[in-house]
C-alpha cells in the first residue's frame, strides 16, 4: 500500500495521475460515466471543470420558479415557455463539437413567450434579464471577478441573444456538492439547502 500522506502537505497537484485519483473520481461520478477519471484537475477551475454533476443544481430550478412567480405577479406580457437546454453531458459536447462545461448540471437556458407567442427578440431577453433576473434573483452579468456564489447571466454580447442563460458556475465548491443537485422532484424537494450547509 502507498502512503499518500508521507511528508506531503499537498496530497495531489493539478495534472497528477494515480490509481487513488481514479478510485476517488469513480466514487464521485455523476452522469459523466467516469469521464476524465484518472487525472486531478485542481481546485479552482470550476468554469471549465470536467466533472459531470449528478443532475441539475437545485437552486437553478427554484430560481426558475421565482421567475415564473414574478412574471405572473406583475401581469407581465412575458411568460415561461420552456427550458431549452439544461443538462448537457460530455457526449453531447462531442456530438455538437462544443467544449462548454457550465451546462453539466450548473446552467439553464430558458425560452420565453411574449403575449403567448415565443419571442426570440434580443431586446425582450435583455428586458427579462434586467427586470426579473437582476431585480429578483440578484443575478449578475458575464462571470466578472468578484461575482462568486450568485447567479450569473450570459449577455447577448457573449452569445445569449434569443434566450436567457443563467448559471451557478461561479459558486464555490462548498455549494457544488453532489447533494445540491437533483434528478427528480423527490431530490429537488428533499432536504432544504440551508440544512445541508
Amino acid at each position: 500500500m502507498v502512503d499518500y500522506f508521507a511528508g506531503n502537505k499537498i496530497l495531489f497537484k493539478k495534472g497528477d495521475k494515480d490509481e487513488i485519483i481514479r478510485e476517488i473520481n469513480i466514487r464521485l461520478a455523476g452522469f459523466g460515466k467516469s469521464r476524465h477519471k484518472d487525472m486531478y484537475y485542481g481546485v479552482k477551475l470550476e468554469a471549465t471543470h470536467r466533472y459531470e454533476y449528478p443532475g441539475i443544481h437545485r437552486s437553478l430550478l427554484w430560481a426558475l420558479k421565482t421567475v415564473i412567480f414574478y412574471l405572473q405577479k406583475e401581469n407581465s406580457v412575458y411568460s415561461f415557455r420552456k427550458i431549452s437546454s439544461g443538462y448537457r453531458c460530455y457526449d453531447r459536447n462531442l456530438q455538437t463539437n462544443r467544449r462548454t462545461t457550465n451546462h453539466k448540471g450548473k446552467a439553464l437556458d430558458i425560452h420565453f413567450n411574449k403575449n403567448g407567442v415565443r419571442t426570440s427578440s434580443c431586446n425582450d431577453m435583455n428586458k427579462l434579464r434586467k427586470e426579473i433576473f437582476n431585480k429578483y434573483l440578484g443575478a449578475k452579468w458575464d462571470w466578472k471577478a468578484g461575482q462568486n456564489n450568485i447567479f450569473n447571466l450570459e449577455s447577448a454580447r457573449k452569445g445569449a441573444t434569443s434566450w436567457v442563460h443563467y448559471d451557478v458556475r461561479q459558486f464555490d465548491q462548498i455549494y457544488l456538492k453532489d447533494e445540491y443537485f437533483c434528478k427528480d422532484s423527490e431530490t429537488l424537494n428533499g432536504k432544504p439547502l440551508a440544512s445541508l450547509l
